[in-house]
């Protein structure tokens, strides 16, 4: 007859090891039962880099924390249904932004996920709701005449000057709000970005016009030293990317054209490379990781390559 002792003892162990589940859950409760007090948190994560190894750039972090604040004011938790009904919400063409709040989500919930407040299995709810592309992006640039109908059209000096810095540095709008006094080198011929996208510091060029619009800029405002911004609006306030966003749409409100700072970055592209210049150059000035995202930014038309062409 066989003994019942490998049958208690294999009891035994199946005890041990609920119990031991059970007492390890007890002792890592949810930290953020509440999923919106843990935002200030996530923020600091992704800010010190404790998200993925290394710091979000400064305008990412904002808008993730723009997108997550704007989904948990309708939604109480995140959990897969609530962002399947969020999503669902926004219009099939607006890819970007889509594509921009449901990263924003993932990366709140991979954070509850770590402090206990979320289970893993919303990732895989997640990944069949992540966006894809159906219609070719959408990318408005400028010309060299439309610039020029552009700057007469600016009414106060702020917008000349904001226009002529991206028209002719290829600075990216948040770059542009973020340069100090300190940032800028007339008499070596160059300013630096600090902290670009990724948060890469790079030095960017200045040419005639650039300079000449910096100097009169500098010359009007000759308080400002150092570590000051170099930019302020018309309140006194530092210049905030929104307020850029703003003053290019009424300028092109104004004009009939259809303009933004990233329409003046790939025109910075366009007509410098029409002129000959560098492609490897301008992906250094832009600040681009591959050459291919440089290259994407030309939008030579047809009618400028035929014009082109006939002095070949």
């Amino acid at each position: 007859m066989m003994s019942s002792r490998p049958n208690r003892v294999l009891k035994e162990l199946i005890t041990e090891l609920l119990t031991g589940s059970q007492d390890e859950e007890m002792t890592h409760p949810a930290r953020y039962p509440n999923h919106a007090d843990a935002v200030e948190d996530w923020k600091r994560a992704m800010e010190c880099g404790t998200m993925t190894g290394k710091p979000f750039s400064p305008i990412t972090v904002d808008h993730y924390v723009y997108y997550v604040n704007e989904y948990l004011s309708r939604y109480p938790e995140v959990n897969g249904d609530h962002l399947r009904q969020a999503m669902e919400k926004m219009p099939v063409n607006q890819f970007a932004r889509k594509n921009k709040y449901h990263r924003a989500i993932v990366s709140f919930a991979k954070f509850l996920i770590r402090e206990n407040s979320l289970s893993e299995s919303f990732l895989g709810k997640a990944k069949v709701l992540k966006p894809r592309r159906h219609l070719p992006p959408r990318q408005i640039s400028v010309n060299e005449e439309q610039i020029k109908k552009l700057e007469g059209a600016c009414k106060t000096d702020l917008d000349m000057f904001i226009l002529t810095m991206l028209a002719n540095t290829g600075l990216r709008a948040a770059e542009f709000c973020d340069l100090k006094v300190k940032d800028i080198y007339l008499d070596e011929g160059f300013l630096i970005v600090e902290k670009g996208k990724g948060n890469k510091r790079r030095k960017i060029g200045l040419n005639a016009e650039a300079t000449k619009a910096l100097k009169a800029h500098l010359r009007k405002h000759p308080t400002k030293k150092g570590d000051d911004p170099l930019t302020f609006d018309i309140i006194g306030q530092p210049i905030t990317r929104c307020g850029v966003l703003t003053r290019m749409s009424k300028l092109g409100k104004r004009t009939g054209i259809e303009v933004s700072p990233h329409a003046l970055r790939r025109a910075f592209v366009t007509i410098n490379a029409n002129k000959g210049r560098s492609l490897v150059m301008l992906q250094l000035a832009c600040g681009h990781a591959d050459i291919t995202t440089t290259r994407s930014y030309c939008k030579t038309t047809e009618d400028e390559m035929i014009k082109a062409m006939k002095d070949w």
